[in-house]
């Protein structure tokens, strides 16, 4: 049965690829400095793609560099527009929470439309122990290279993070094309390596041996 290919979701500190577009509008980092505090608890919780009940809608967030408000702007979060919410509630219900913030743009004045805090909810054990490239110690693991096994990931989870590696969302192709034909601005999709490519091109070196 063939399997679906996915890709890793833009996110600042995992990108490894140039990005696509042209000028992005930088948001400020969030949850750490004043006035976007998030309490310790919904950080983790936000960290970790736990659902949070009681988050503070009032919370503030503003584009350091003027510019068009992107669906998808970059920051150290993940953030979409009210569009690329109900896009994404349709196509891949249930795989988000999205929590209201107040964004301000450069000069000061809110966004026009409503903007999100994109809290992925489900988290999958997804990566390949034999060809992954990664090295364990006692209190950390490192990935180096993630090599995805999309049989791992259930129909039902088409966007989901790597367990043991939140930051790592992937979403699945027909997920990312919708995406891309509804015209949403902002959203970089990363090459993944995927299990079947590695297997592929092993078999084929084996033929030539």
């Amino acid at each position: 049965m063939a399997t679906h290919r996915y890709w890793m979701l833009s996110n600042f500190g995992e990108a490894h690829e140039p990005r696509t577009e042209g000028y992005r509008c930088l948001l400020e980092r969030i949850g750490v400095d004043p006035p976007h505090c998030i309490p310790f608890d919904q950080a983790i919780a936000l960290w970790e793609g736990r659902s949070i009940p009681d988050w503070d809608a009032s919370l503030v967030v503003r584009c350091e560099e003027p510019g068009p408000l992107e669906d998808f702007p970059w920051c150290n979060e993940h953030i979409a527009s009210d569009r690329l919410r109900l896009l994404l509630e349709r196509l891949a219900p249930g795989c988000a929470q999205f929590l209201a913030i107040t964004l301000l743009q450069h000069n000061g004045t809110p966004s026009p439309q409503p903007y999100w805090i994109v809290n992925w909810l489900h988290t999958v054990d997804f990566y390949d122990r034999e060809f992954t490239d990664m090295s364990r110690s006692p209190e950390h693991t490192s990935f180096f290279e993630v090599v995805v096994d999309a049989s791992r990931i259930p129909p039902d989870k088409p966007i989901c993070r790597m367990h043991e590696c939140q930051t790592y969302v992937a979403i699945r192709d027909d997920i990312k094309s919708a995406i891309e034909r509804a015209g949403m601005t902002g959203c970089q999709f990363y090459t993944a390596t995927m299990l079947d490519d590695v297997l592929r091109k092993r078999r084929g070196k084996r033929k030539q041996e």
